[in-house]
């Protein structure tokens, strides 16, 4: 009895013991800082919903003996404290090809079992992420023998945030193997072949309480991932779903093959590369690694991880090690080996610098949100400006650029240094402060640049004597009837002094809403401004910037254009409680009077007495003008101006005197 109590005790105590192992991970190691992930459209986010991702190798598929020796703690060790790699894939070799193959898994405990069983215990006890890769090619004919092995692991592994299952490592279709695919028409063979096979066992690891992340194998070694993306795998609600992809960067350029993936990020899906290789798809040859570069800026960029095959010295160019390196010293590299050590060595220990600073009021935020404005070698950064209450944001300048608020540092591999430029609110025109030429539209033969901090340079003018109007800068705003505006801006010249015409005018230009500004500049950045009030329908007009008249460079900076509401010279009309504002001119004449105001050529101007009787109704003509004939008799009357449409524009009361 006493010793039933005993083993009792002890067994308890492994179990507690087991149970913190799988709980808890060793401080500094990579599930320790991350946790548990999961997908978010088509990133990897980490316990603090921070974007994660993972590098790492893939050991040799266990069908060959001399690969299952790699399947150890020290070599998992090693992978993290040597090399700073956070993920490693257990690829479980399953016999396929009608027999062909070497046999693989069959059933638990066996030697295949086994030794992915020894690579998990050593991942979570290092603290690193690991894959459980069903390495097969034609795993959609093992259904029900994939089925029990992964409703096995998910119970087992369901609260251990390091495990990450691969269902199906590489659809293919060789002769005298998988000839029920349809290498025609991928898209086929992934809805009727494929995705019934993951649909299953996505079920059946969901069904076991595990929302571990899933790999999903995609056509033809996993080449098409933006064609299963387009269809995609809908159990257990698509949860934490990754679509795999596989290159061998000597055979698969970018230019190539990136497209699939784009197109399955394009879907809202996450992608997974669990298996690439820096050679050619045979295992051998020399490596690529110009070509990996691209790629792995390509990864970068989309925030995709990776595992390198293989992690072994299985005699191919692909192999890391040139020799034994199963104790866990990584002393005999491969050129693969190599530059795949050195790669991840570099992503896990290099960081960068991101000096953000405004100008104005406001503040930047960052994600992911960095260690005191250090992120790692590779990440994208994304800036957010948020301006403070009262003030707008306006463009970046420095090592971003653009006028939108969100903009991404896209990856890092250097220092970078940006300025959100924030200005005080209220501005109707868009990047006033020259950030190129966003916003702005151009009209005849001139070129622009930012300069140093002076705005917006104008130079190489196709000048024509007399005819400002021949170039300009302009931009189109949205202006409201019966309001005031207040256009400001700064100016100077390149060399002596030029005139600057300065105008708000009807989207054709054909029609004037303002008095034309005429600025006279100088060598001095100075400051210049007009007040106008827009008597039209509510609508667009341009605000323009004329210079054709005059060669030589000139300078335009913070250009503001404000809306101070409704004007101070609005009158009520006796006859119509409708609010009508009065830059018109009226001036009696020999028995007569004229009108001129700023109306289209087509408009009407109808002359009523005080019975309302209509006088007279005139054209008005092209300037604005229209003349009342003479023999009109002292006495009050009312002007209603209409435009071609026959919409009332003006109305006002006055008298004429003898």
């Amino acid at each position: 009895m006493g010793k039933i109590k005993a083993f009792a005790a002890v067994a308890a105590l492994s179990l507690a013991v087991a149970g913190n192992l799988w709980a808890q991970a060793p401080a500094g190691s990579p599930v320790a800082e991350h946790g548990a992930l999961k997908v978010d459209g088509s990133m990897v986010l980490d316990k603090n919903n921070e974007p994660v991702q993972l590098r790492g190798m893939s050991l040799y598929w266990t069908l060959e003996e001399n690969a299952r020796k790699y399947y150890n703690a020290n070599v998992v060790r090693s992978l993290w404290s040597e090399w700073k790699g956070n993920v490693i894939r257990a690829a479980m070799g399953v016999g396929g090809c009608k027999g062909s193959w070497k046999p693989g898994y069959s059933s638990a405990g066996d030697a295949h079992d086994k030794a992915v069983e020894d690579v998990v215990t050593a991942a979570v006890a290092t603290g690193i992420y690991v894959i459980i890769d069903w390495h097969s090619h034609e795993a959609h004919n093992q259904t029900s023998a994939a089925q029990a092995f992964f409703e096995r692991v998910a119970a087992k592994y369901k609260d251990t945030p390091n495990v990450i299952f691969e269902i199906y490592n590489e659809p293919i279709d060789i002769s005298g193997c998988e000839v029920d695919f349809d290498n025609a028409n991928f898209a086929k063979t992934w809805s009727d072949k494929i995705k019934p096979y993951s649909e299953t066992i996505v079920s059946a690891i969901r069904n076991k309480g595990a929302d571990n992340l899933i790999i999903l194998g995609t056509p033809y070694y996993c080449l098409f991932p933006g064609t299963a993306a387009a269809n995609p795998v809908t159990a257990g609600g698509g949860k934490n779903l990754l679509y795999s992809f596989h290159f061998y960067a000597a055979t698969h350029p970018v230019a190539q093959r990136s497209g699939e993936v784009s197109k399955a990020i394009s879907a809202g899906k996450a992608v997974f590369v669990s298996e690439f290789g820096t050679v050619a798809s045979t295992g051998d040859g020399t490596p690529n690694t110009a070509e990996t570069d691209k790629w792995f800026q390509f990864l970068d960029r989309n925030q995709i991880g990776w595992a390198n095959w293989s992690f072994s010295n299985m005699g191919q160019s692909s192999a890391v090690f040139s020799g034994d390196a199963s104790n866990g010293s990584f002393s005999s590299l491969s050129a693969s080996g190599t530059y795949i050590s050195n790669k991840l060595k570099q992503y896990a220990t290099t960081t960068f610098t991101v000096t953000a600073t405004v100008d104005g009021k406001g503040k930047i935020t960052t994600f992911p949100s960095g260690s005191n404005g250090k992120f790692g070698y590779g990440v994208p950064v994304t800036l957010t400006a948020v301006a403070d209450p009262g003030w707008e944001f306006s463009n970046w300048s420095g090592d971003a650029s653009g006028n939108t608020n969100t903009v991404k540092l896209s990856p890092l591999y250097a220092n970078a240094s940006v300025k959100a430029v924030f200005v005080e609110g209220g501005n109707i025109i868009k990047n006033g402060k020259f950030n190129g030429t966003d916003n702005w539209g151009k009209f005849g033969t001139f070129s622009t640049t930012t300069d140093g901090g002076q705005g917006l340079k104008f130079d190489n003018i196709t000048a024509t004597a007399g005819d400002p109007k021949s170039v300009y800068l302009y931009q189109e705003v949205p202006l409201v009837q019966n309001h005031k505006y207040k256009l400001t801006f700064k100016a100077k010249t390149g060399t002596g002094t030029r005139k600057l015409i300065v105008a708000v005018t009807s989207t054709n230009t054909v029609t004037a809403y303002m008095t034309p500004l005429e600025a006279s500049l100088t060598t001095t950045m100075s400051p210049y401004s007009t007040e106008f009030t827009f008597t039209r329908a509510s609508g667009n007009a341009r605000v323009l910037f004329q210079c054709g008249d005059q060669a030589g460079a000139w300078y335009l900076d913070d250009v503001r254009l404000e809306d101070l509401g409704l004007s101070s010279t609005v009158v009520r009309d006796a006859v119509s409680s409708s609010v009508k504002r009065t830059p018109w001119s009226l001036v009696r004449t020999a028995g007569g009077v004229q009108l001129r105001g700023p109306i289209e050529a087509g408009a009407t101007a109808a002359f009523y007495n005080t019975r309302g009787k209509l006088v007279g109704r005139v054209a008005i003509a092209a300037d604005g003008h229209a003349a009342l004939s003479a023999g009109v008799p002292a006495g009050g009357y009312l002007v209603v101006v209409r435009d071609r449409a026959g919409a009332e524009v003006h109305k006002t009361r006055f008298s004429l005197v003898d």
